[in-house]
């Protein structure tokens, strides 16, 4: 067993205050409480079945009101322990609306898979707990930090103390899904228990397909927005400070590009840039790579690159489908001759492959291809 007790992601501290998350996890407390300390047995076993979502007599709003009543004081701690947890970083990408739309929905999903596969056995005991709305917020967490560090406490029979370590959330995560799955296929083969496994999968699975779905929104508006500004680059009109700003406060620059653009000293610029340039080609990061090259060669000349800095920049160039920093950047390259940059002939081709697929400039593919014929007459 192991048990997570921080999220290595200070870079997103500047994102604000969590409100929703604190507030859910105060409501779920606060209920909790009145209904222990003001309620008698019988009637806290009447809120139980009126607010609780019964299988057998099962109404559709149940599946809300269910996830602010808890059995017991570990499993309302249980439970807010992994929404402070988790909660806080999902809604500060996500926003309070996003995030307020993933927690609903993960409680009407998952509610509704405990509803469909709880054992006969149990389907007139009422369903209370948050852990399916709290599952979605998990795999919502998966899809959108898989790389992100979590230290977590491993508790094992062999040693007696715990044990702390950190892995990425895709393991953390990973193992969290799959011990939640096996116990819920032994409910298959006619294990009883009062742990509702299936809605912890059910909730998990919502909130990743609800993940997924705002990475690719997100995805799509990011790429017009940043489409827009290397249209700009393109015509030789650099991208001023205010510009910058707004691409970091829509989240499509992250906060490390944005100081290394923004960076007054020149030393510490060039590295910082470099950096970045090296780490978005790491991620494939074709955006990215033309705004730290761009900048690069405005601010320090294009001699200060090597050939290889280049030939990658006009690769993403022409991805991007921007012929004139590509053929700019090609250039360079193959001026620079410093046993970096790819062979000239391969960059003769993929210039030549890049213009003919866009057709913005008949006469330079043409005499690209004619450079190729008199010095690579094999290509």
């Amino acid at each position: 067993m192991f048990i997570p007790y921080r999220i290595e992601a200070d870079e997103y501290d500047e994102l604000g205050v969590p409100w929703l998350t604190y507030a859910i996890i105060t409501a779920c407390m606060a209920v909790y409480l009145v209904v222990v300390n003001f309620c008698s047995e019988f009637q806290q076993e009447d809120i139980f079945y009126r607010f609780g979502c019964t299988p057998v007599e099962f109404k559709w709003w149940t599946t809300l009101s269910c996830t602010l009543l808890h059995g017991g004081m570990m499993h309302l701690l249980g439970n807010m322990y992994f929404l402070w947890i988790y909660g806080p970083l999902c809604e500060k990408v996500l926003g309070k609306v996003k995030f307020l739309l993933l927690y609903l929905i993960g409680a009407v999903v998952s509610v509704g898979g405990h509803v469909l596969t709880v054992p006969a056995l149990y389907d007139d005991i009422p369903c209370v707990g948050a852990s399916g709305a709290i599952s979605a917020v998990l795999g919502a967490f998966l899809v959108l930090f898989p790389k992100v560090r979590i230290k977590f406490l491993v508790y094992t029979m062999l040693f007696p103390r715990a044990l702390p370590t950190h892995g990425p959330a895709w393991f953390v995560l990973g193992a969290w899904f799959i011990v939640q799955l096996m116990s819920s296929l032994q409910l298959l083969g006619g294990s009883a228990t009062e742990v509702a496994f299936w809605a912890h999968v059910f909730g998990f699975v919502a909130g990743a397909v609800f993940g997924s779905a705002c990475l690719y929104f997100c995805s799509r508006r990011s790429s017009r927005r940043l489409a827009a500004g290397l249209r700009m680059l393109e015509e030789g009109i650099e991208l001023d400070d205010d510009y910058m700003r707004e691409l970091h406060q829509e989240k499509l620059i992250d906060s490390f590009l944005m100081n290394a653009l923004g960076q007054k000293d020149e030393l510490r610029a060039f590295d910082q840039l470099t950096d970045e340039w090296r780490q978005a080609r790491s991620n494939g990061d074709d955006g990215k790579i033309i705004l730290c090259y761009y900048r690069l060669v405005c601010r320090y000349g294009a001699e200060r690159l090597d050939g290889d800095a280049h030939a990658w920049s006009a690769g993403a160039a022409a991805r991007l489908n921007m012929p004139g920093l590509s053929r700019y950047a090609y250039y360079q390259a193959i001026c620079a001759n410093d046993g970096t940059a790819p062979p000239r002939r391969r960059m003769l081709e993929n210039l030549s492959a890049m213009l003919e697929r866009i057709g913005h400039d008949p006469a330079a593919a043409g005499g690209v291809q004619e450079l190729l014929r008199k010095y690579y007459p094999n290509a």
